[in-house]
Order: C-alpha cells, then structure tokens, then sequence
C-alpha cells in the first residue's frame, strides 16, 4: 500500500511538472525593436517554428510591451496570407478571460484577379500595402478599430508588414501590456499568467500560383501545338502563347480560380519573463 502511494505521488509530481513546462517563459528583451516590418534588430531569431503553417516565429517581453514577429520565406504561405487575410488572437488566463485580437483582411477581387508572374512580386506588394495596411482590433482595453501599418505610439498597438532584403514576408507587432490589463497592473502579479498566442488562416489546397512559362512554346505553345488550343496555341491561348500567354511569350498563371481551403493554425502558450 505504501508503495502504491509513493507511485501516486511521483506521478502526480510528474504530472504536474510537464505541465508547467509547457507555458515557455518568454525571453527578456533588453535592446530596443524598431517596428518596421525588418527582422534585422531581432537576435538569435527564430526561437521557434511552426510546421503545421510553415511559419519562424519570435515572441519577446520587457516591462511595458510583448514584441511578436513572424517570418514567412515561402512565396507560396505568402501568396495564401495575402488571399484568406490573417488572424492573430490572444487568450490570458484570468478572471474574467482576455480575449483580443488583431485581423488582417484579404486582397481585393482585383487584386485577385490580377495576372501576377516572380518578377512582378513588387506590384503585388504594393497593392498588398495600400489595400491591406489597416487591420481590424478587438478586445483590448485601449485601441480598437483600424489601425495602420507603420503607425508608431508607445502606449498603443502598433504593427508593420513589410518584405525584407532576402524575399520573406514580416509581420512584427508591438502590444503594450497595459492594452491587457490597464495602466494599473503590477508586472510581478501578471507575469504569471499563461498567455496563448493563436495565429489563423485559411490555407489554400489547390491553389494557382504564379509561374513563368518559356519563351516559346510550353503546353502547345509552338505552331501546331496540342491540347485544342488555336493554331499554335496552349489551352486556348493566342497564336504562339503558353496557357493563354501573349504571342510568342510565357503566360503567367492567374491568382484567381477555383480554390479550396482548410484552416491552418500556429498555437503558443508562454509566460511573460521577468528581468534578471
């Protein structure tokens, strides 16, 4: 009997320890972070990744603000954020729970609809910048509505999005902690409270994207060519096109079409760190 009970007690001891060790206390951030949409003041990043949405990401806290970037180097997760919009929400265990949460919303029908090829990712930025700057806040004590990226206040939610020199996608975010819990909390008290960052998209199952075809030629693209397209045509294209490309070029691909999705979701639970 006595043994029984001893067993009882390691595993309850056990039990008890795997779960603390699965709220990861955050690291202190003593430098300063510009948000800009640039990774580049962020050291030793990434701490960790998410398979589920392929997506490095950081979270860090001072005594004032949590700092969040998220790193995106695949065109494709990039293409699929701008075209199903982006959430990103935060649960504290309290009494009663925080909820809040920031939403990104898609590209427009137009810029969907756009014929987009690599070389011209830039316009696709840039429309991407001026369409998509706002995002929508809900649930924090101070700012809610729209707000901007690059839109810079120390006592206030800020983000940016931005693409560094390398081609990835950057989200960086700055949220003051009071926009928690108020201007009257006390650092040590709140710290110990479990956070979980929730990140959502709906990701895309069959989804176009953009491709640059040869010169010449490609899929019926030469004179004569195959799959009913007109005199040297490729699938209905133009004489001497590639999938509907113009005469003698490579077609490029449409982001618009039928598509299919399937949420996919990045979950963290963390504490905040304490200075040392």
């Amino acid at each position: 009997m006595k043994k029984i009970v001893q067993l009882l007690v390691f595993g309850l001891i056990m039990s008890c320890t795997c779960s603390k060790a699965q709220n990861n206390v955050l690291v202190w951030q003593s430098g300063k972070i510009i948000i800009d949409g640039d990774n580049s003041d962020w050291k030793d990043i990434p701490r960790y990744y998410n398979t589920n949405m392929g997506i490095s990401y950081d979270i860090r806290n001072d005594s004032d603000n949590l700092y969040i970037v998220f790193d995106i180097p695949d065109l494709m997760l990039q293409m699929q954020l701008m075209q199903t919009g982006f959430h990103v929400s935060f649960k504290i265990k309290t009494k009663p729970k925080i909820i809040a949460g920031i939403t990104f919303p898609k590209l427009s029908r137009d810029a969907l609809n756009l014929n987009v090829g690599i070389s011209n990712r830039s316009t696709v930025v840039k429309k991407f910048l001026m369409e998509n700057a706002p995002a929508t806040l809900e649930g924090f004590v101070y700012t809610n509505g729209l707000i901007y990226s690059g839109y810079q206040d120390k006592k206030m939610v800020s983000f940016s999005i931005n693409w560094n020199a390398l081609g990835e996608m950057i989200y960086e975010f700055q949220i003051p902690i009071r926009e928690f819990y108020g201007d009257n909390f006390n650092f040590l008290e709140i710290k110990k409270n479990v956070i979980t960052l929730l990140a959502e998209s709906d990701a895309f199952t069959k989804l176009t994207m953009p491709v640059e075809m040869p010169n010449k030629g490609g899929m019926g693209g030469s004179p004569g060519g195959k799959m009913g397209g007109s005199p040297g045509g490729g699938m209905g294209g133009s004489p001497g096109g590639g999938m509907g490309g113009s005469p003698g070029g490579g077609g490029e691909m449409s982001l618009s079409g039928n598509m299919q999705s399937s949420q996919k979701q990045l979950s963290q639970k963390f504490i905040l760190a304490e200075k040392e």
